[in-house]
Order: structure tokens, then sequence, then C-alpha cells
């Protein structure tokens, strides 16, 4: 049956210390009520009603969190490849945490709370183990994901068979790689593809040479466009997959001076094939980030024109187009601040922030925010 009000009542009774003859008293019998909460059967919608209102609780069904599940979905969804986008949604979901933790996305929620907590709790973990019976496919492999994640010992069979290795791996390899652990990052992500590799999951494939190639870009251009290259092939030169490894060669090449003519080739045809709305505008971005390094006031002008004015840099750009002293500028360092702190994970609004902070001489900032000296 899975319906998870009867899991919801059971753990708000035990919780506010509700025996189950005092919760069902005038609703129900207790032998029915300890059916609802074992989900042996599924009552009336009057029935859950009158227990939820005893347990002093408004419940919010999924039709009215529709917003909120397209949320979830995205921060997986993002976690998963890897994108520093799943931020953003993790923060909308966490202003929702009184609605969600008495909702039917409760579940989902708790297991979105697993990757989001700063300290791993074993208890919560425990905790899921007993709703496992009551997930979906999807919450059931997220939760199996985050398992393998912590476990140091070797991983099942099982996880072969259901696709979940590789990604355990890629999960592993992107915790190490926030932690700067760049070789065993490298080491997970190696094993999770040969595992991909053996299972014949070409996407996973794709996803984890373009894992590689990130990380080979802090110490080996050649290695990282080796890594970048295979995925192109392993995608069949798919459009997509190409205007996303070509942004991110590009977006790489823009922080090493050195390598500026060589990110504005990748640059400008990798936006030529982008058929994907929100990676067109991060190449506009990048290219215009571009000119302004190179000090071309005639086509940074040209590609200011082209950036959509909703765009969260819309600002820190303007004080950039108007003049090529923009590093002294104190609307553009302002904006530069609080966009790089929301994005610290972003090498390109790094390099920018190192930069500013010498420009003005802010060396202590730079030492504070532990910015590596590597431009």
């Amino acid at each position: 049956m899975k319906d998870i009000r009867g899991l919801f009542i059971k753990l708000n009774r035990e919780k506010l210390g509700y025996s189950l003859e005092a919760l069902s008293n005038g609703i129900c019998s207790p032998s029915y009520l300890s059916k609802i909460e074992n989900d042996e059967l599924k009552a009336s919608e009057d029935i859950y009603i009158l227990l939820l209102n005893k347990l002093d609780i408004d419940y919010n069904f999924n039709d009215n969190l529709k917003n909120e599940k397209e949320w979830l979905n995205k921060y997986f969804e993002f976690y998963i490849s890897s994108d520093v986008q799943c931020k953003k949604y993790a923060l909308k979901l966490r202003e929702k945490e009184d609605i969600l933790d008495v909702s039917d996305l409760f579940i989902y929620f708790q297991i979105f709370k697993l990757y989001t907590n700063d300290y791993i709790e074993w208890k919560n973990i425990v905790e899921l183990e007993h709703y496992v019976v009551y997930m979906n496919s999807k919450e059931k492999f997220l939760y199996y994901l985050y398992k393998g994640l912590l476990n140091d010992e070797d991983i099942s069979d099982v996880y072969l068979n259901e696709n979940v290795s590789p990604l355990i791996f890629k999960s592993k390899g992107n915790a190490l790689l926030k932690q700067e652990l760049y070789i065993e990052a490298y080491d997970m992500y190696s094993k999770g593809f040969q595992i991909a590799a053996q299972i014949g999951h070409t996407t996973t494939m794709c996803d984890l040479s373009i894992d590689l190639g990130f990380i080979c870009s802090f110490f080996d251009f050649k290695a990282m466009e080796k890594y970048y290259q295979r995925a192109i092939k392993i995608s069949q030169n798919n459009k997509t997959v190409i205007s996303l490894v070509f942004y991110n060669i590009g977006s790489i090449y823009l922080t090493d001076r050195s390598k500026w003519s060589d990110a504005y080739k990748y640059l400008s045809k990798g936006i030529q094939l982008c058929e994907d709305k929100k990676l067109l505008e991060k190449y506009k971005n990048n290219l215009f980030i571009y000119y302004c390094l190179i000090n071309d006031s005639s086509k940074k002008q040209k590609q200011f024109n082209l950036i959509n004015k909703d765009n969260e840099y819309y600002i820190m750009f303007s004080e950039m187009n108007k003049n090529n002293n923009y590093d002294h500028d104190i609307l553009f360092s302002d904006e530069l601040f609080r966009i790089y702190k929301e994005n610290s994970d972003n090498r390109l609004l790094e390099y920018l922030y190192h930069r500013n902070c010498i420009a003005n001489r802010k060396y202590k900032e730079v030492i504070c925010d532990d910015i590596k000296n590597k431009y």
C-alpha cells in the first residue's frame, strides 16, 4: 500500500507519548490504528483527518507541494551530476522544513537532510532504515547511494545489478573533491568508471570522464582534455555533451592567462552547438568575461548587449563594461564578493575574486579565504 500517513501518525504518536488506546479512542479501535500505522490497511480519509487533528498536525499533501517536490527532484539531479546549482535548491528546501516535515514528502525530505547535514549522524541513517518499506524506487536508490557513500567496505554485487555502485564511487569522489583531496577523488572516479564500463552504463561512464577531466584540470591540462575528449567519444559526439565539455574547458582556461586564446577557441565553438538555455547563458557570461580580461572594449560591449538583464551577474557585468579598470570599482568589488560567497565552488569566480583582492591589496582577505596561490 505504501501510505506514508500511517508511518507519520505512528512517529508522531510515539513522539508525543500517546498509547494506541489513547490516540484511537473515539476514532477507531487500537488494533485498527495499529494496522494503519503498519500499513496493513488503508483507512478512510475521515479517519486519517481525525487522527492527525488529534495529534494537532496540519498535514500537507503532495498536491499542495508541487514546487517543493520539483525542488527535491532538481536538488538530487544536480547533486548526482556534480552541479553546484544543487546548493540553490538546498537553500529553498531548508526554508520549507517546517512544512515538509509534516507532509507526504516526509521520507524524501529526510533523505535530502542526510545529504545536506554538515555532520554524519548515524541515528538518522538507522532511523531511515525502518522507512525503507515505505520508499519508492527513487527514494530507495538515493538512500542506498548515501549508505554506499559512507561504507568503506567493498560494494556488494547487488549494487552492480542496480547500477548504484558506480554512482557510489562518484559520490565518494564528490565528497573528497570538496575536501580538496584530489588524488583520492581521482581514484574514486576511476573505480566508478571501471564498474560503469563493466556493466555497460555509458551515461555514467560519460559523467565520470567529465569528473576525471575536472580533477586533472588542477594538475595537467593535457590529461584534462584527454578525459573530456573521452566523454565526447563515449557519448558518440552528442551535441549536449560536446557543448558541456567545451564550456568546462573554456571556463577553466580563463583562469590561466597563458590559455586565454584556447579558452576563446572552446567557448566560441561550444556556444554554436549549445541548445540548453541555462548553459547558453553561462557561455555568454564567460565570453563577456573573456573580452573584459583581454580589454577588448568593442567586443565586450557587443557581448554585454546579449546578456539577459535578469542575469544574477548583471550588476557586476555592468561595472565591468563601463571601464577597463573595473577591479578598482567599489560596486564591482562588492557584487563580486557577494556572488563569490554564494558560489565559492566556481573556479572562474574564484579567479576573478583573487585578482580583485590582489589589485586592491586585500592580501588578508586572500589568506583568510584560503584562495590558493595558483593564479
